[in-house]
């Protein structure tokens, strides 16, 4: 079978608006992937291909036929967070109930039959929720949620149609110390086309200088990922 002998990607797994693709199977041998994005694959019902996979900094599903996330169940380590995105069949996050979600960002935009978020049961801080526009008439499941750190967003009105998006991650405190909310994690995929400071601001090439407040980053930080609704 195609891929059937990958087992580790350390770069990016991605597929792009493919809408007859209805299987990821091939990549079911896979345990360990930097980022995984799926965008625009409408006739992709489940998720099984991705079976075996373990850990990954993060997750786009966008735009997918899927009902919910069952086929991520091996799933632990999620270091940045899940971004899902204008998927008209999603239920619930179903699948991702082995995952910490202790400090990660979630954004689930457009998803106007989602009603359940089981799957976070039990998680007490978080860096940032987003549930706009999605099917939810109560909260259950953020029971022991105790601390949202950038904010938690509830809204049937987007602010702007590319505001979602996770937030950088950086191997070290970067530019804007005294002005932006800097923060040293864990890295996230390099593979946007701007480089970033470590608080997700865009700096320019090749000077590695934050476009807001012109400060030098103390050492190399991970690109911004991109919004997933224009992936690269």
């Amino acid at each position: 079978m195609p891929l059937s002998g990958l087992q580790e990607l350390p770069g990016m797994l991605y597929f792009n608006f493919l809408p007859s693709l209805s299987s990821l199977e091939g990549l079911h041998n896979v345990t360990a992937v930097w980022s995984i994005g799926l965008f625009g694959l409408p006739a992709l019902t489940d998720l099984a291909g991705l079976r075996s996979v373990e850990t990954t900094d993060s997750l786009y599903l966008d735009q997918l036929g899927i009902t919910d996330l069952q086929g991520l169940e091996a799933l632990t380590e999620l270091k940045v967070g899940l971004s899902a995105q204008d998927n008209p069949n999603l239920q619930s996050l179903a699948g991702l109930e082995a995952v910490d979600w202790n400090g990660l960002s979630l954004y689930l935009r457009g998803n106007p039959v989602l009603t359940d978020l089981g799957a976070l049961a039990g998680v007490e801080q978080m860096l940032s929720i987003d549930l706009t526009q999605s099917g939810l008439t109560d909260l259950a499941g953020l029971e022991s949620l105790t601390t949202v750190e950038l904010g938690l967003e509830l809204s049937q009105t987007p602010r702007s149609p590319t505001s979602a998006r996770l937030p950088s991650s950086s191997r070290s405190t970067g530019c804007c110390s005294t002005r932006c909310r800097s923060r040293t994690s864990r890295a996230s995929p390099r593979w946007s086309r701007s480089a970033s400071s470590s608080c997700g601001r865009p700096r320019s090439r090749p000077s590695g200088r934050c476009r807001r407040c012109s400060k030098s980053a103390t050492s190399s930080s991970t690109p911004t990922l991109p919004s997933s609704r224009s992936p690269a």
